[in-house]
């Protein structure tokens, strides 16, 4: 009998050993009973604790570190997609800035180039009349 698994009692005829799968982690008590070749049971029996530990990947630790890892794994990637967002940003002002810049300066030296122009057009009108 494996206490916490079985609730009676298993004959297994003349075999001198048992089988048990699927146990679930945990602890177990496997117990004993025997006869003789006369048929003379040992009503005492024998017993011994077994310990069934769970695969790694069901212990709390591991739940831990897998927790930590994919919470670590998406706090990179928010980072590195935020990060790659304000470079983007930073390089759209700049460009604007930039370009507002080389406007202003063109706008300014058509301003300054028509003002020559129509100074030396009302120049030229006082010379010829």
């Amino acid at each position: 009998m494996m206490e916490g698994f079985d609730n009676d009692w298993v004959y297994s005829g003349n075999r001198r050993f048992v089988t048990y799968t699927n146990l679930d982690p945990g602890k177990y008590t496997f117990k004993v009973k025997g006869s003789n070749n006369d048929g003379i049971w040992n009503e005492k029996g024998t017993s011994i604790a077994i310990i069934i530990s769970p695969p790694m990947w069901r212990t709390w630790w591991f739940i831990i570190l897998v927790t930590l890892f994919v919470g670590g794994l998406i706090t990179t990637i928010i980072y590195l997609k935020v990060k790659n967002l304000l470079g983007i940003e930073r390089f759209r002002a700049k460009l604007a800035a930039d370009l507002h810049d080389n406007i202003g300066a063109s706008l300014t030296e058509i301003s300054i180039l028509s003002e020559v122009i129509s100074k030396k057009i009302k120049s030229a009108d006082k010379v010829y009349r």
